[in-house]
């Protein structure tokens, strides 16, 4: 469920039962920029983020280190994670969640949190992540990390009308 205000442009997403994220302007999202199916994600996020309410972040970034010391790179490294303005740390399928919430698209991945797929897709997102080089290699042979800095994906900026 997505109630948004036009006025402050505030909206509230139900994850779970009995968890709310609250977004005021910003979700920051910490990925690895290593991973070209996770920059590939991190584009398209970017690309629907009409309303400019994502950041994202490379944990391999000097910016994640000096800005967010409160997120453990390892931790960071195992598992997608998000932080929205309040604060509020989520992982996982449930940062996942909450990054396409807030752009307001793929408002079918909320029924992965449902008690019956809240498991299957837990267990199905950890084996990705993972293996996330090794499936990255399988789907993305011309990988695009090769041309970025240091060996590492870039998102190119969209520019917006």
């Amino acid at each position: 469920m997505v109630i948004c205000e036009t006025v402050l442009i505030v909206c509230t997403v139900r994850i779970r039962e009995g968890v709310e994220l609250s977004m005021s302007k910003s979700l920051t999202v910490f990925y690895d920029g290593a991973c070209p199916i996770c920059c590939a994600e991190m584009a398209s996020l970017e690309r629907y983020d009409q309303g400019d309410v994502l950041s994202l972040v490379d944990v391999h970034s000097e910016e994640f280190v000096l800005t967010y010391p409160h997120i453990q790179k390892t931790q960071a490294m195992l598992v997608l994670h998000a932080q929205d303005a309040s604060g509020n740390v989520l992982k996982g399928v449930d940062a996942n969640i909450a990054a396409w919430a807030a752009i307001g698209r793929k408002r079918w991945l909320r029924w992965l949190r449902l008690p019956v797929l809240k498991q299957l897709s837990d267990w199905a997102y950890m084996r990705f992540a993972n293996n996330r080089y090794w499936i990255s290699s399988l789907l993305m042979p011309a990988s695009r990390c090769a041309s970025g800095p240091r060996g590492r994906c870039t998102i190119k900026k969209q520019s917006r009308p």
